[in-house]
């Protein structure tokens, strides 16, 4: 129902709330796209009687630039107080600016018109939703095989009641966006495959990723000795002043973070003993008397490596089968990795050193060296032996570690075939005599299957399957 409104003696700067809920739009906002909103006027209006739908647009006074002239600049949420230019007899005036208050801040808070703050529309007002989802979770998952963070909506929309206790800017530092934990000991492809880590691994790694989403969820579900029925954030409000405890309160819903329900798929920074974290965090906010000491205690808490008992975190120790043999990985909460050899492994790996550097376990493709062209000097020289790699047998050993376990043992069988089988010795054999001036294809060398000599067509004794 409308109301008239009383004549003003003069033109006046008054202070009104920007009212939604208009018939024209879900936020109230006016379908000229000029940026006008309905105003409510507390002093004169009825908190009983007006109807919202009925309250006339009010324009928003626009920065005298050409910049400010091409922005569209929308209201204001609904609930916010505003200082309206209004002349006498208008229904609406020109909003000249926004209050940015403290809302529910209390005494020397800055509230801003807080006594107007009461009754049935203005409570409504500022309950009021918009088509403005609140900020999101960070959620790590598996997409097609790989590890991602994604986007994990709350499923609320924002009022400007969410912002009890706080600025009604909504732009405090833990409010705007959101530190990921960093992404430690990030494999490469030369990483060694002792040094690899497993979804396995990760799922044991010490410790919890702790965002300050999950960290207060944790001060509310959990209490000192895993007394739930107490928790620590019960503890908190019992400490901190109304005002203070209204703003943490907002926070908590509305501060970002890292969910890792599903495990984490690398190893993560920010990792912290939770229950000596919690413990840490409940002394640190329980101490907090204003909204700066709120939000120097939320940064202290991401960057304090003191806080987050780390030192309470004892390594894990992991079994691998490798192609050498079994060995011992202890990885500590940062992803670091040890190794420790059984010394039967040990001998494995020093025996395959050996062998992937030596001429007569690894000889080269063609066996020996040819002989020099000197004008009949070769002789001797030209039973040169070749190693398989050259120079390279060290590099090799590296690159064979950088397989997959299974790879590795699968690299390991072949190199054997190749070199050390029967067929790989007949095969060495020719190439010698080829080296030394010999006749590769005399038929000695290929024998059929049953021993004899083929008529049509040679077949060596070997099955080229073997490599």
């Amino acid at each position: 129902m409308s109301k008239s409104f009383p004549s003003h003696p003069k033109g006046e700067i008054t202070p009104m709330v920007i009212a939604g809920g208009n018939k024209n739009s879900v936020t109230g906002t006016s379908e000229r796209q000029d940026g006008a909103a309905p105003i409510f006027d507390p002093m004169r209006h009825s908190q009983q009687d007006v109807n919202l739908e009925d309250l006339w647009f009010s324009g928003l006074s626009a920065l005298p630039t050409a910049f400010g002239q091409n922005s569209f600049m929308g209201p204001p949420d609904p609930g916010t107080i505003v200082y309206v230019l209004k002349q006498a007899g208008e229904a609406g005036g020109v909003i000249l600016g926004m209050s940015n208050t403290v809302r529910k801040g209390g005494e020397g808070a800055g509230g801003g018109g807080s006594d107007i703050m009461n009754g049935p529309i203005m409570q409504q007002l500022k309950s009021e939703k918009i088509p403005v989802s609140i900020p999101p979770q960070i959620q790590e998952t598996t997409e097609r095989g790989a590890r991602i963070r994604k986007i994990k909506e709350k499923g609320e929309e924002h009022s400007l009641d969410l912002l009890d206790g706080l600025p009604i800017h909504g732009a405090l530092f833990q409010m705007t966006g959101f530190f990921q934990p960093e992404i430690k000991q990030v494999p490469t492809a030369k990483t060694k495959n002792d040094k690899m880590m497993t979804n396995q691994m990760f799922q044991q790694l010490a410790g919890q990723v702790m965002s300050m989403a999950q960290m207060f969820q944790g001060l509310a579900s959990k209490g000192r000795g895993g007394n739930n029925n107490n928790t620590y954030i019960q503890g908190i409000m019992s400490s901190v002043n109304p005002q203070v405890g209204t703003a943490i309160n907002s926070l908590s819903k509305l501060v970002q973070g890292l969910d890792t329900s599903e495990g984490i798929g690398f190893v993560t920074g920010g990792v912290v003993h939770e229950e000596t974290f919690l413990e840490n965090s409940a002394n640190l906010l329980s101490q907090v008397t204003t909204i700066d000491d709120l939000m120097n205690t939320m940064q202290r808490l991401q960057w304090d490596t003191e806080l987050f008992g780390q030192d309470k975190l004892e390594p894990v120790e992991y079994t691998l089968d490798t192609a050498h043999g079994a060995i011992t990985q202890v990885v500590d909460f940062e992803g670091n990795i040890g190794i420790i050899y059984t010394g039967n492994t040990m001998n494995n790996m020093n025996s395959w050193a050996n062998v992937i550097s030596s001429p007569t376990q690894s000889p080269g493709g063609a066996g020996f060296a040819p002989p020099p062209s000197s004008g009949g000097q070769g002789g001797q020289a030209g039973s040169m032996m070749q190693q398989m790699f050259g120079k390279s047998s060290q590099i090799m050993q590296e690159l064979f570690k950088r397989l997959s376990p299974k790879q590795e043992k699968e690299a390991k069988k072949m190199h054997k075939t190749l070199n050390q089988s029967e067929t790989a010795k007949k095969l060495h054999e020719i190439y010698k005599e080829t080296a030394e001036g010999g006749e590769p294809l005399k038929k000695e060398n290929y024998k059929s299957k049953t021993g004899g000599v083929g008529t049509d067509q040679f077949s060596i004794d070997f099955n080229f399957g073997d490599f």
